[in-house]
Protein backbone atom coordinates (compact mmCIF):
# COMPACT_ATOMS: atom_id res chain seq x y z
CA UNK A 1 0.00 0.00 0.00
CA UNK A 2 2.87 2.41 0.90
CA UNK A 3 4.68 1.41 -2.37
CA UNK A 4 1.24 2.48 -4.42
CA UNK A 5 0.84 5.83 -2.64
CA UNK A 6 4.69 6.53 -3.54
CA UNK A 7 4.31 5.74 -7.26
CA UNK A 8 1.38 7.92 -7.21
CA UNK A 9 3.41 11.12 -5.67
CA UNK A 10 6.06 10.90 -7.92
CA UNK A 11 3.74 10.65 -10.97
CA UNK A 12 1.64 13.48 -10.11
CA UNK A 13 4.83 15.74 -9.72
CA UNK A 14 6.20 14.57 -13.09
CA UNK A 15 3.13 15.14 -14.64
CA UNK A 16 2.87 19.10 -13.01
CA UNK A 17 6.41 19.56 -13.71
CA UNK A 18 6.06 18.35 -17.19
CA UNK A 19 3.00 20.63 -17.56
CA UNK A 20 5.23 24.01 -16.24
CA UNK A 21 8.11 23.00 -18.10
CA UNK A 22 6.01 22.63 -21.26
CA UNK A 23 6.69 19.04 -22.29
CA UNK A 24 2.97 17.76 -22.53
CA UNK A 25 2.29 20.55 -25.63
CA UNK A 26 0.48 23.27 -24.42
CA UNK A 27 1.25 26.55 -24.75
CA UNK A 28 2.77 29.26 -21.76
CA UNK A 29 1.15 32.48 -21.69
CA UNK A 30 4.09 34.67 -21.60
CA UNK A 31 2.36 37.39 -19.05
CA UNK A 32 2.33 34.95 -16.16
CA UNK A 33 5.42 32.86 -15.90
CA UNK A 34 6.81 34.86 -13.14
CA UNK A 35 3.42 33.92 -11.17
CA UNK A 36 3.35 30.27 -12.54
CA UNK A 37 7.20 29.58 -10.99
CA UNK A 38 5.98 31.50 -7.78
CA UNK A 39 3.31 29.11 -7.19
CA UNK A 40 4.79 26.08 -8.28
CA UNK A 41 8.40 26.40 -6.95
CA UNK A 42 9.63 22.54 -8.20
CA UNK A 43 12.59 23.26 -6.22
CA UNK A 44 10.35 22.86 -3.50
CA UNK A 45 9.04 19.58 -3.77
CA UNK A 46 11.18 16.77 -1.47
CA UNK A 47 10.70 13.13 -2.13
CA UNK A 48 10.60 11.27 0.85
CA UNK A 49 11.49 7.45 0.52
CA UNK A 50 9.00 5.05 1.44
CA UNK A 51 10.89 3.64 5.11
CA UNK A 52 10.82 7.24 6.02
CA UNK A 53 6.96 8.22 5.49
CA UNK A 54 5.53 8.66 8.69
CA UNK A 55 3.39 6.01 9.69
CA UNK A 56 -0.59 5.53 8.87
CA UNK A 57 -2.64 6.55 11.56
CA UNK A 58 -5.79 4.07 11.75
CA UNK A 59 -9.09 6.19 11.83
CA UNK A 60 -10.34 5.78 15.51
CA UNK A 61 -13.07 2.77 15.48
CA UNK A 62 -16.40 5.02 15.15
CA UNK A 63 -18.69 5.12 18.96
CA UNK A 64 -20.75 2.79 20.22
CA UNK A 65 -24.31 4.47 19.53
CA UNK A 66 -25.97 3.93 23.01
CA UNK A 67 -29.50 3.73 22.85
CA UNK A 68 -31.00 6.27 24.71
CA UNK A 69 -32.88 4.56 27.74
CA UNK A 70 -36.45 4.62 27.24
CA UNK A 71 -38.95 4.29 29.71
CA UNK A 72 -40.09 0.79 30.78
CA UNK A 73 -43.45 -0.47 29.64
CA UNK A 74 -45.89 0.08 32.40
CA UNK A 75 -46.86 -3.28 33.91
CA UNK A 76 -49.73 -5.00 32.77
CA UNK A 77 -51.88 -6.23 35.78
CA UNK A 78 -52.50 -9.87 36.06
CA UNK A 79 -55.71 -10.85 36.22
CA UNK A 80 -57.14 -11.73 39.75
CA UNK A 81 -57.16 -15.06 40.66
CA UNK A 82 -60.81 -16.47 40.95
CA UNK A 83 -62.08 -16.84 44.60
CA UNK A 84 -61.13 -20.14 46.04
CA UNK A 85 -63.89 -22.43 47.66
CA UNK A 86 -63.62 -22.41 51.37
CA UNK A 87 -62.72 -26.02 52.28
CA UNK A 88 -64.69 -27.61 54.50
CA UNK A 89 -63.91 -27.66 58.34
CA UNK A 90 -61.81 -31.57 59.06
CA UNK A 91 -64.50 -33.99 60.26
CA UNK A 92 -63.64 -34.40 64.25
CA UNK A 93 -61.72 -37.22 64.53
CA UNK A 94 -63.71 -40.16 66.43
CA UNK A 95 -62.49 -41.45 69.12
CA UNK A 96 -61.94 -45.36 68.60
CA UNK A 97 -64.30 -47.09 71.20
CA UNK A 98 -62.59 -48.90 73.78
CA UNK A 99 -64.51 -51.73 74.79
CA UNK A 100 -65.82 -51.77 78.30
CA UNK A 101 -64.94 -55.01 79.81
CA UNK A 102 -67.87 -57.34 80.66
CA UNK A 103 -68.82 -58.82 83.80
CA UNK A 104 -71.07 -62.40 85.29
CA UNK A 105 -72.49 -62.25 88.62
CA UNK A 106 -74.54 -65.09 89.82
CA UNK A 107 -77.82 -64.65 92.24
CA UNK A 108 -78.43 -67.80 94.30
CA UNK A 109 -80.97 -69.27 96.90
CA UNK A 110 -83.62 -67.19 95.27
CA UNK A 111 -87.65 -68.43 95.48
CA UNK A 112 -89.62 -67.76 92.00
CA UNK A 113 -91.22 -64.23 93.14
CA UNK A 114 -87.62 -63.55 93.98
CA UNK A 115 -86.04 -64.27 90.79
CA UNK A 116 -88.76 -62.87 88.36
CA UNK A 117 -88.25 -59.37 90.38
CA UNK A 118 -84.85 -59.55 89.61
CA UNK A 119 -85.00 -60.25 85.94
CA UNK A 120 -87.55 -57.41 85.59
CA UNK A 121 -85.12 -55.05 87.27
CA UNK A 122 -82.34 -55.75 84.68
CA UNK A 123 -84.74 -55.01 81.24
CA UNK A 124 -84.62 -51.71 83.11
CA UNK A 125 -81.08 -51.20 81.63
CA UNK A 126 -80.68 -49.04 78.28
CA UNK A 127 -78.15 -51.95 77.40
CA UNK A 128 -79.38 -55.38 77.04
CA UNK A 129 -78.15 -58.17 79.56
CA UNK A 130 -77.76 -61.76 79.08
CA UNK A 131 -80.30 -63.67 81.40
CA UNK A 132 -79.71 -67.66 82.39
CA UNK A 133 -81.81 -68.91 84.53
CA UNK A 134 -81.78 -72.61 85.99
CA UNK A 135 -84.14 -73.43 88.77
CA UNK A 136 -83.96 -76.92 91.15
CA UNK A 137 -86.57 -78.46 93.35
CA UNK A 138 -86.03 -78.26 97.18
CA UNK A 139 -87.92 -80.92 98.62
CA UNK A 140 -90.13 -80.22 101.94
CA UNK A 141 -92.30 -83.09 101.54
CA UNK A 142 -92.87 -86.23 99.54
CA UNK A 143 -95.87 -87.24 98.27
CA UNK A 144 -97.44 -90.90 97.50
CA UNK A 145 -100.38 -90.84 95.11
CA UNK A 146 -101.57 -92.25 91.97
CA UNK A 147 -101.13 -89.84 88.67
CA UNK A 148 -103.46 -88.17 87.37
CA UNK A 149 -106.27 -90.45 85.67
CA UNK A 150 -108.28 -89.48 82.01
CA UNK A 151 -111.30 -88.64 83.97
CA UNK A 152 -113.63 -87.87 87.39
CA UNK A 153 -115.08 -91.24 86.22
CA UNK A 154 -111.98 -93.29 86.00
CA UNK A 155 -110.46 -91.63 89.80
CA UNK A 156 -113.74 -93.31 90.95
CA UNK A 157 -113.49 -96.61 90.08
CA UNK A 158 -109.59 -96.79 90.82
CA UNK A 159 -110.51 -95.30 94.43
CA UNK A 160 -113.16 -98.10 95.08
CA UNK A 161 -110.41 -100.68 93.95
CA UNK A 162 -108.10 -99.02 96.51
CA UNK A 163 -110.63 -99.53 99.14
CA UNK A 164 -111.35 -102.92 97.97
CA UNK A 165 -107.92 -103.68 99.00
CA UNK A 166 -108.95 -102.38 102.43
CA UNK A 167 -106.63 -98.95 102.10
CA UNK A 168 -109.06 -95.86 103.56
CA UNK A 169 -106.88 -92.91 103.74
CA UNK A 170 -106.97 -91.85 100.54
CA UNK A 171 -108.88 -89.04 97.98
CA UNK A 172 -108.82 -87.64 94.25
CA UNK A 173 -107.54 -84.24 94.11
CA UNK A 174 -110.36 -81.93 92.13
CA UNK A 175 -108.34 -78.23 91.54
CA UNK A 176 -107.69 -77.86 87.60
CA UNK A 177 -103.97 -78.61 86.83
CA UNK A 178 -100.93 -80.64 85.95
CA UNK A 179 -102.30 -82.80 89.17
CA UNK A 180 -106.33 -82.77 88.30
CA UNK A 181 -108.32 -86.43 89.06
CA UNK A 182 -104.79 -87.64 91.00
CA UNK A 183 -105.89 -90.19 94.19
CA UNK A 184 -103.58 -89.13 97.19
CA UNK A 185 -102.24 -92.09 99.20
CA UNK A 186 -100.40 -90.18 102.01
CA UNK A 187 -97.52 -87.09 102.65
CA UNK A 188 -94.83 -87.91 104.51
CA UNK A 189 -91.09 -85.73 105.36
CA UNK A 190 -88.86 -87.63 104.11
CA UNK A 191 -88.37 -89.19 100.88
CA UNK A 192 -87.66 -92.95 103.38
CA UNK A 193 -90.96 -93.01 104.74
CA UNK A 194 -92.43 -92.56 101.97
CA UNK A 195 -90.83 -95.27 99.66
CA UNK A 196 -91.86 -97.61 102.99
CA UNK A 197 -95.68 -96.47 102.71
CA UNK A 198 -95.40 -97.45 99.12
CA UNK A 199 -94.15 -100.47 99.49
CA UNK A 200 -96.91 -101.92 102.19
CA UNK A 201 -99.90 -100.70 99.97
CA UNK A 202 -98.17 -102.97 97.02
CA UNK A 203 -98.27 -105.38 99.32
CA UNK A 204 -102.13 -105.21 99.66
CA UNK A 205 -102.24 -104.96 96.25
CA UNK A 206 -101.88 -101.47 95.35
CA UNK A 207 -100.65 -100.76 91.92
CA UNK A 208 -99.96 -97.49 89.98
CA UNK A 209 -98.33 -96.03 92.98
CA UNK A 210 -95.30 -93.37 92.72
CA UNK A 211 -93.40 -90.88 94.60
CA UNK A 212 -93.18 -87.29 93.72
CA UNK A 213 -91.59 -84.73 95.36
CA UNK A 214 -92.89 -81.64 96.72
CA UNK A 215 -91.10 -78.22 97.75
CA UNK A 216 -90.09 -74.85 96.34
CA UNK A 217 -88.13 -74.31 93.47
CA UNK A 218 -84.54 -72.19 94.20
CA UNK A 219 -83.55 -70.48 91.28
CA UNK A 220 -80.27 -69.63 90.06
CA UNK A 221 -79.90 -66.51 88.13
CA UNK A 222 -76.62 -65.61 86.06
CA UNK A 223 -76.67 -62.38 84.66
CA UNK A 224 -73.60 -60.88 81.85
CA UNK A 225 -73.02 -57.57 80.62
CA UNK A 226 -70.81 -54.53 80.83
CA UNK A 227 -68.72 -54.31 84.33
CA UNK A 228 -70.64 -50.88 85.11
CA UNK A 229 -73.97 -52.05 84.58
CA UNK A 230 -73.40 -55.09 87.02
CA UNK A 231 -72.30 -53.09 89.26
CA UNK A 232 -74.96 -51.02 89.34
CA UNK A 233 -77.23 -53.76 89.38
CA UNK A 234 -75.50 -55.25 92.52
CA UNK A 235 -75.50 -52.12 93.96
CA UNK A 236 -79.88 -51.49 93.72
CA UNK A 237 -80.47 -55.02 94.16
CA UNK A 238 -78.81 -55.48 97.72
CA UNK A 239 -80.41 -52.08 98.45
CA UNK A 240 -83.65 -53.67 97.70
CA UNK A 241 -83.43 -57.18 98.75
CA UNK A 242 -82.47 -57.84 102.21
CA UNK A 243 -79.79 -60.96 102.31
CA UNK A 244 -79.41 -61.39 98.75
CA UNK A 245 -76.48 -63.48 98.09
CA UNK A 246 -74.81 -63.81 94.55
CA UNK A 247 -71.21 -64.73 93.69
CA UNK A 248 -68.88 -64.52 90.47
CA UNK A 249 -69.13 -66.35 87.61
CA UNK A 250 -67.38 -66.43 84.28
CA UNK A 251 -68.23 -63.64 82.02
Amino acid sequence: MARVVFFALLLLNLLALGGLAGWLGGSRSDGEPERLTNQLRPEAIELVALDRLPPEVPEPAPEPIVPEPSEPPLPVPEPAPPPELAAPPPAPEVAAAVPVPRACIRFIELTEALANELTTMTKAFDEPLDLADSAVLRPTSYWVHVPPLDSRRAADRKVQEIRSQGVRDLFILQEEGPFQFAISLGLFKTESSAQLHLRRLEARGVTGGTITARGNMIHRLEVRGPVDVLATLASDSAARFEGLEREPCEP
